[in-house]
């Protein structure tokens, strides 16, 4: 049996020493998801901890319904009476063939020491479908890899709403959302992460000189068209006016319905380099 760890300071998961991705990071990075919007929120983390470690205690047997919460109780009634026997809280699972490691929220056992329930307990109301699906899979495959029958494992979601049930994936079907990404070497990831940091640092900057370039060229076009000049420097800057006109240009559909096949002829191929996109995510709404 393989040595696994967890170290709650690092946040991080070891197999036989070797540091390995979570559970959910490999959520977030297959699902490109970016949940960074809880770092302006920490009251929303705390909570779904406290409420965590209330259940996990409760179904530990090192407390009683009367402790917990009104928040944590409506998610354990959903579960039952713990039974110790059966229920196992906080599991620690990982996956040694596909190199990861987490930590499940329940997992009921069976009489024939089989799986039947993979639990993850959510205290938002809503879901995102996919990351529950996606994680709970994971949690399953690696309980399959630890030698546990759990192919016909429920998995399944307790949150506000209810208790919500998914499908399993394979690993081939998890690994097929990678499919466009790519892991830089650790000399190419500590480079892109150093400039990623400055850049992100330097954004509200940019931000605040487009705007205030924008209230500027507003400012400049009442001015010229005010005053019919059409030039002004300052110690700065230098500013032209261009006015008003009206520029013709190729109608291509018309060209297309008259010439039909023979527009290919007119056409020439212009050669466009490589680029690259770079699009902030960390202020998108999930």
């Amino acid at each position: 049996m393989p040595e696994v760890l967890y170290n709650n300071e690092l946040h991080e998961y070891t197999i036989d020493g070797k540091v390995v991705p979570s559970v959910t990071q490999l959520v977030k990075k297959f699902l490109k998801l970016d949940t960074s919007w809880l770092e302006a929120h920490p009251e929303y983390a705390e909570r779904g901890t406290r409420i965590h470690n209330e259940l996990a205690d409760y179904f530990r047997g090192l407390s009683e319904v009367k402790d917990l919460s009104e928040d944590a109780y409506a998610l354990a009634a959903y579960v039952g009476t713990p039974d110790t026997t059966c229920i196992q809280s906080e599991v620690l699972l990982w996956n040694v063939t596909n190199g990861y490691a987490g930590t499940a929220d329940l997992v009921k056992v069976n009489k024939n020491k089989g799986i039947d329930w993979i639990v993850d307990f959510k205290t938002g109301e809503h879901l995102n479908k996919k990351y529950c699906r996606v994680q709970l899979s994971l949690y399953r495959l690696a309980l399959m890899d630890m030698g546990l029958d759990a192919k016909d494992a429920n998995l399944l979601v307790i949150n506000p709403d209810g208790v919500s049930n998914f499908e399993p994936m394979s690993w081939e079907q998890i690994e097929a959302l990678l499919k466009d990404d790519f892991v830089p070497d650790e000399d190419q990831a500590k480079q892109v992460s150093r400039l990623e940091s400055r850049l992100n640092m330097l954004r509200p900057f940019k931000d605040e000189y487009d705007e205030l370039e924008k209230q500027l060229r507003t400012l400049m076009l009442e001015m010229f068209e005010k005053t019919n000049t059409s030039k002004y420097s300052s110690s700065e800057y230098a500013f032209s006016y261009a006015p008003a006109s009206v520029r013709k240009s190729l109608d291509t559909t018309r060209v297309k319905e008259t010439l039909g096949d023979r527009v290919e002829d007119f056409m020439k191929e212009t050669t466009i380099a490589a680029t690259v996109r770079i699009k902030p995510i960390n202020n998108e709404e999930k």
